[in-house]
């Protein structure tokens, strides 16, 4: 495997997402490669800043039940607007 390959699934290997032979192929270049095992725990360090970050703003109950309200608001206006146009489709004049 080369850098350009190793980078293109860096994030998926940071994340635990490839198959174990793809996994096993990026740690390989990773303990081969100076420049791309930077890169690793560069991206290791961001990720953990903003796992870490995020977890201290928990956000408002009351916006949380703003966005749910709005979002069965906007799916039901885009189901009545579905039906809508399959009843026009099957019954124009």
């Amino acid at each position: 495997m080369d850098c350009k390959q190793a980078l293109m699934k860096l994030y998926n290997y940071l994340d635990n997402e490839l198959s174990p032979e793809d996994y096993s192929e990026v740690e390989a270049h990773l303990k081969t490669c100076k420049k791309c095992f930077a890169k690793a725990q560069y991206e290791r360090i961001i990720q953990e800043v903003v796992r870490k970050r995020c977890q201290t703003d928990p956000v408002p109950i009351s916006l949380k039940t703003e966005i749910i309200a709005r979002i069965r608001q906007l799916d039901n206006i885009s189901q009545k607007n579905s039906s809508d146009n399959n009843r026009n489709f099957f019954f124009r004049p």
